[in-house]
């Protein structure tokens, strides 16, 4: 657990277990698009950062999809793991950064929350790339911890962007008549 990477054992026997989570990972990344897309406060960061979303959701179903696990299997196409795991990376902190941009019309403190994770994302992420064979599976765990806990706050941004648009719709028109309200 500690030397073994996710993408070795998605490579192994238990591969099955690793692709659960790989393909959950691209679910969660499109779900958030896809709150993001209708819950879209009016930035144009926002829209970027939903796009970042549908391209990291993309992204993570690639990985799994052509078991590109970065085991040189090269039995049906090119090998494109690294290229696919460092486009990921870097549109992780992107699309963290504009969410969180677009993200203070809404709530400043998850916002700050996630300008911070992102910082931790772009000083962190580059590590793996450096760190022994013995301890970078422990390292890429954190990496995905990280990740999932990014994924939580732009989810909590979006209950927050919900729970706006619920004050909003639920308050009374004053140019409605009695008759458009009943």
């Amino acid at each position: 657990m500690i030397a073994d990477t996710i993408s070795a054992m998605a490579a192994g026997p238990d591969m099955w277990l690793a692709e659960i989570g790989i393909y959950a990972f691209a679910f969660a990344f499109m779900a958030i698009a896809l709150g993001a897309a209708a819950a879209h406060p009016g930035s144009w960061a926002w829209s970027a950062a939903t796009m970042g979303f549908v391209a990291l959701g993309v992204i993570v179903f690639l990985i799994g999809f052509r078991d590109e696990y970065g085991d040189d299997d090269r039995m049906t196409s090119e090998v494109v793991h690294i290229e696919l795991v460092y486009t990921l990376a870097g549109v992780l902190a992107l699309s963290t950064l504009l969410a969180s941009q677009g993200g203070r019309l809404v709530d400043d403190r998850i916002a700050k929350h996630l300008r911070m994770l992102a910082g931790v994302w772009i000083v962190a992420a580059p590590v793996f790339v450096f760190l022994p064979t013995a301890y970078d599976g422990l390292y890429e765990r954190l990496l995905g911890a990280l990740a999932i806990t990014i994924v939580v706050s732009v989810s909590r941004l979006l209950l927050r962007c919900g729970r706006s648009l619920n004050n909003v719709n639920s308050q009374p028109d004053p140019q409605r008549t009695s008759l458009d309200r009943a």
